[in-house]
């Protein structure tokens, strides 16, 4: 991070290394220099998954609240795009974190028709409804995918686990 850091002094308007200033530290667990440097980076570029990624970093810092800007963030972006998936699996996933089983149950059934079957993120998204579904008490429907797993982590766990995986898998560390 120090020598990533030095190298955004000398090149400020790096979005890219802000991103991954931002993600470095988030792994360190260093929410707020995370933050500041996704803000840096939305500077530079208006892209939502990055707004969604600061998000998910305002929350932590918060200690999984996504009361107040987290939020804003997420609204704001689903009002621009209504379909945007990172959006919808997040505000799902933040309803669920406030018990509000029934608005992440919307959030991940509107997830659910964007999403073809053949997504790796299919089966994770449907064990997330079915288990909305249950702490709800409304009857289990078949999952798309046939090979959903038996002892599936934590629906928050495992959406956080899979946001992570596709972040990192497309953002390698040089």
């Amino acid at each position: 991070a120090v020598a990533l850091t030095r190298r955004l002094q000398d090149e400020p308007n790096s979005m890219e290394g802000w991103v991954m200033l931002g993600r470095v530290q988030r792994a360190r667990g260093h929410f707020e220099e995370s933050a500041e440097a996704f803000a840096k980076a939305l500077t530079l570029s208006r892209d939502d998954n990055l707004s969604i990624e600061r998000a998910e970093v305002l929350a932590q810092k918060n200690g999984g609240s996504f009361a107040g800007e987290p939020w804003v963030i997420i609204q704001r972006v689903l009002t621009a795009d209504p379909h945007h998936l990172n959006a919808l699996f997040l505000a799902g996933s933040a309803s669920y974190a406030e018990l509000n089983f029934n608005t992440a149950l919307r959030y991940w059934e509107r997830a659910r028709e964007v999403v073809p079957a053949d997504s790796p993120d299919a089966p994770e998204l449907d064990r997330a409804i079915a288990e909305a579904r249950h702490k709800m008490g409304l009857p289990a429907i078949p999952p798309r995918a046939a090979t959903a797993a038996a002892s599936a982590p934590s629906t928050q766990a495992a959406m956080a686990a899979r946001s992570e995986e596709r972040r990192v898998g497309k953002e390698c560390l040089r």
